[in-house]
This record gives structure tokens, sequence and C-alpha cells, in this order.
């Protein structure tokens, strides 16, 4: 399911891009955010990572 997140992620960033833009972030920042969302993506979906949720207590 965090595939999925981050492909909403992508989507929402490409589509508020101008507003992003405007902030004066530099084009390398946010071509690393969209490497960044597209990778991960690909590596969720292929089995390459995946993410775990550990709860732990005092003993």
């Amino acid at each position: 399911h965090y595939a999925t997140t981050l492909n909403h992620w992508k989507n929402n960033f490409l589509n508020n891009y101008e507003k992003i833009n405007k902030l004066g972030f530099p084009e390398t920042d946010i071509r690393r955010f969209l490497y960044y969302f597209s990778y991960c993506e690909g590596a969720f979906l292929s089995g390459v990572i995946d993410d775990y949720q550990i709860s732990l207590r005092k003993i």
C-alpha cells in the first residue's frame, strides 16, 4: 500500500508544481523529490524495500 501512497504524493507534487516552484526551491531540489517518490514507489512495487511497524515495551 505504501507504493500507492508514494504515487499519490508524486501526483500531488506534480499537480502543485507551479506553487512549489514559486516558493523559490532550486530545480535540483524539485527533481530530487520527484526522484525520491518515483524510486521508492518502484522499489516497493518490486519488493526491493518494505516497511515495518515495530512496537517496543519495557519489560
